[in-house]
């Protein structure tokens, strides 16, 4: 997990599709890798780790959510791939 060079852990930034809102928080490496195990407090449903430097749009910017929530998912399934094809070459 990244720190401040005092020693402070960095807040990431997690995001509740649903609400279109986001959310920083410290946890453990295992919560970023489970993103799941953070509940939105308004609406209850899963939140994603989107990293640190996340800038969301208006809430009212249907459009842009949509297309960053496209693009994310299409990054998410890039990355499962090429983790897959690592798995697969390794003898």
């Amino acid at each position: 997990m990244s720190h401040y060079p005092w020693g402070k852990k960095y807040k990431a930034s997690y995001v509740c599709w649903a609400c279109r809102k986001v959310f920083k928080r410290r946890g453990s490496e295992h919560d970023f890798v489970h993103s799941e195990a953070w509940k939105c407090p308004e609406c209850f449903a899963a939140t994603e780790h989107v990293g640190y430097a996340f800038e969301p749009p208006a809430r009212s910017r249907l459009e842009a959510w949509g297309e960053i929530r496209k693009a994310w998912l299409a990054a998410k399934a890039a990355a499962a791939l090429r983790a897959w094809k690592y798995v697969l070459q390794r003898p």
